[in-house]
């Protein structure tokens, strides 16, 4: 994560060092048990962390109905009902947010209303997933137990841990303390809420489109292979469409697409 934020986004390209890296054999734990029980055992009052309150809630599955490809309304549905548990954005001093890609990680920082470019206040406590593995490796098992470290050096803090899967579909969010939660714990997902937003449609379609977002694929020589483009019709309906035109490719590498409009023709894009 630290290298992620060191490079301060200089290309449009994701390379190995802004993503997860799978190749990596890890492991980590953590023990959960009551307050008595603890005592029972003998643990150190100032070695114990405690969960404070957890959310969860997911986006629209499919990403065809997402109506803003850029934006997670369960990220912002989630963060809402931390906030009327209690939580606020000045009281999280420890953050650790989910970093499989550079834009999840800037996602949940619009959400929380913070600087992702911020040094002073980079939100990993564990390095993220570019040396922390990918899901196979349970990441957030890592973060969880990093943040009881950070939190146990600094016992009037409060952390935030969040994860998710999928494609930025799946999120939870845990906050955890030095000191036991006030009201107990606490938990609930503001699902309902989520769901009552709005879908895209979504068709394929010829004609005209704007391109919405579109990504590059890569043969393993590092040649670029295929476009493809999520776009939009005059009328707002998202179509999927691609290209393996040298000239377009080289000028998507090259120059922004999104916002210039082309055609289409059999899932065919040309400018």
């Amino acid at each position: 994560m630290q290298i992620l934020y060191e490079l301060r986004y200089p290309t449009r390209w994701y390379t190995k060092l802004l993503m997860a890296n799978m190749p990596v054999d890890m492991a980590a734990s953590y023990l959960m048990t009551s307050y008595e029980h603890a005592i029972a055992l003998g643990v150190a009052r100032d070695r114990m962390v405690f969960p404070q309150c957890g959310v969860d809630a997911n986006d629209h599955w499919l990403i065809s109905d997402r109506p803003q490809l850029d934006d997670s309304p369960a990220m912002r549905a989630i963060w809402n009902e931390l906030q009327r548990l209690g939580v606020t954005n000045e009281g999280l001093t420890q953050i650790d947010l989910y970093s499989c890609f550079p834009t999840v990680v800037q996602s949940a920082c619009d959400v929380l209303g913070i600087d992702a470019y911020d040094a002073a206040r980079v939100p990993t406590v564990t390095g993220g997933l570019t040396f922390g593995g990918g899901p196979g490796n349970n990441y957030v098992t890592h973060a969880i137990a990093s943040m009881v470290d950070a939190l146990r050096a600094d016992p009037n803090a409060q952390g935030l841990v969040t994860a998710l899967g999928w494609f930025c579909t799946k999120h939870s969010w845990g906050v955890y303390a030095g000191s036991p939660p006030r009201d107990g714990f606490r938990w609930s997902s503001p699902q309902d809420d989520v769901d009552r937003q709005a879908r895209c449609v979504s068709d394929q379609r010829d004609g005209t489109a704007t391109v919405e977002s579109y990504t590059i694929t890569h043969a393993s020589s590092g040649e670029p292979q295929r476009l493809i483009i999520a776009a939009r019709t005059a009328g707002g309906v998202r179509t999927w469409c691609h290209s393996t035109d040298a000239a377009l490719l080289r000028d998507a590498e090259d120059e922004e697409l999104i916002g210039r409009t082309g055609a289409i023709t059999d899932d065919v894009f040309e400018l």
